[in-house]
């Protein structure tokens, strides 16, 4: 188990190492990135959720609806009238 602590540990301080030496090199901050990506994919959850209301609401309101407003009974009589 002390291998294995040792071996985490040591990658953890080369991970830390790389990020502060890409960020003095580069300027990209890494820890900013992370933060930047969680937003968007918190923004990108936040829209899947809403059309998934959105979708649920169409499915369960819209369409039967729609079903029903069509149907034949609805407009027979008024098909009956126009051909007479």
């Amino acid at each position: 188990m002390r291998l294995a602590q040792s071996i985490r540990l040591g990658a953890e301080r080369i991970g830390e190492k790389i990020g502060e030496s890409v960020k003095t090199e580069i300027g990209f901050d890494s820890e900013e990135a992370s933060g930047r990506v969680n937003e968007y994919v918190a923004r990108v959850k936040d829209s899947v959720h809403k059309g998934h209301h959105e979708l649920t609401r169409f499915k369960n309101e819209t369409v039967p609806s729609f079903i029903d407003w069509n149907k034949w009974e609805h407009w027979k009589v008024s098909w009956f009238s126009f051909l007479t």
